[in-house]
């Protein structure tokens, strides 16, 4: 059920949100997936939300296009937006959201973690850190 998926580097989702601004309703919920560790030898990521009953939002980036080479980028961290129809996650209930590796050409370092949060305000935007 994902309407729309933006990516960026760590602290240029806003301006990413700007330009996608047609999209987004107040019937939306937006899940801010922040992956940290990443580095250049990664490619294909999958980064996936599911909620309690189940429902799964997916969505498969290429990471390595996203990290920003000019500057220290929060540990080569970028941060993948996933919009749900409102009603996904309700207010109290626990989700997971996870990010495996695809590729990796050197192989080196973690390449799957999930993290368990629960959704805890009336707020349409929840973010959510992962690290590898």
């Amino acid at each position: 059920m994902c309407l729309c998926a933006l990516y960026a580097p760590s602290g240029h989702i806003a301006a990413a949100q700007n330009n996608a601004g047609q999209h987004e309703t107040a019937d939306h919920f937006k899940l801010i997936v922040k992956i940290v560790g990443l580095d250049y030898s990664v490619g294909n990521v999958k980064v996936w939300v599911t909620a309690p009953d189940g429902t799964t939002i997916t969505k498969v980036i290429e990471a390595t296009n996203l990290l920003n080479s000019l500057q220290d980028d929060d540990n080569n961290a970028i941060e993948v937006l996933l919009a749900a129809k409102k009603g996904f996650i309700q207010l109290g209930d626990e989700f997971t959201a996870c990010v495996k590796i695809l590729e990796d050409k050197d192989e080196i370092g973690k390449h799957f973690a999930c993290e368990k949060d629960t959704h805890k305000s009336s707020d349409r935007t929840k973010i959510l850190t992962i690290r590898l």
